[in-house]
């Protein structure tokens, strides 16, 4: 199961909504493996196995950012969240003149949550502030949050999408540049990440590769003999 419905109805309502600011990119990104380099956007794993995800923050215009208050969409067929895990570093992003953005919210929240007939959970309330000068795009990437989860059921494809940062809390989700102007969800770019079954080989293959590497030894062991 994927939440790639959903995608949509966020992209269509991004289109559609209008801003109290002028357009300003804000792009949050999943990073599906911290230990590789760069944003990676897909990830392999095997049902069972442990994976942590990071939400990453961009300023791609010239917007300012002193606030931010962000959720997190992932699909609870195919992950299980792992109690505790999460962890918010808003002090990755300085502000200028000196000093990081400071944690407003430390309880780790864990809301259900359902939105046109697709099941799924949000941990919500990743956030920072400032009240200083927040960073002026371009800015980072850089990490701001992460949490771990089990992989129960990976399933799908690289085009589904499984995991997905945005605003699904409106009384919470609050987000402005430093002038104190509210950045609407027109001001954002959201980018999600997509989980995928690892390939096991079949018995009969798994048979073959073993019978080749014996009589791959066997041959060794007459040409020494020899």
């Amino acid at each position: 199961m994927s939440i790639k419905p959903f995608l949509a109805l966020v992209t269509l309502f991004c289109i559609t909504s209008t801003s109290a600011v002028s357009r300003a990119d804000v792009v949050v990104s999943v990073d599906m493996d911290l230990s590789a380099p760069g944003i990676q956007n897909t990830l392999e794993t095997t049902a069972g196995s442990n994976v942590t995800f990071g939400l990453v923050l961009s300023l791609t215009s010239p917007t300012s950012l002193s606030a931010y208050n962000l959720s997190f969409r992932y699909d609870n067929a195919e992950l299980t969240y792992v109690p505790g895990s999460r962890q918010e570093s808003p002090s990755n992003v300085p502000v200028t003149g000196g000093g990081s953005f400071g944690e407003t919210d430390t309880a780790n929240q864990l809301n259900p949550f359902s939105v046109v007939g697709v099941p799924g959970l949000v941990l919500s309330r990743f956030d920072g502030v400032t009240t200083g000068q927040g960073p002026t795009g371009p800015f980072g990437p850089v990490l701001i949050a992460q949490a771990s989860f089990t992989a129960t059921a990976p399933a799908g494809n690289a085009t589904d999408i499984d995991v997905l940062p945005g605003l699904f809390e409106a009384a919470f989700n609050e987000n402005f540049d430093n002038s104190g102007n509210l950045l609407t969800s027109s001001s954002f770019i959201f980018n999600g990440g997509s989980l995928t079954l690892s390939a096991i080989p079949e018995p009969t293959s798994f048979l073959l590769m073993s019978l080749t590497g014996l009589g791959l030894t066997f041959a060794r062991r007459r040409r020494t003999a020899a």
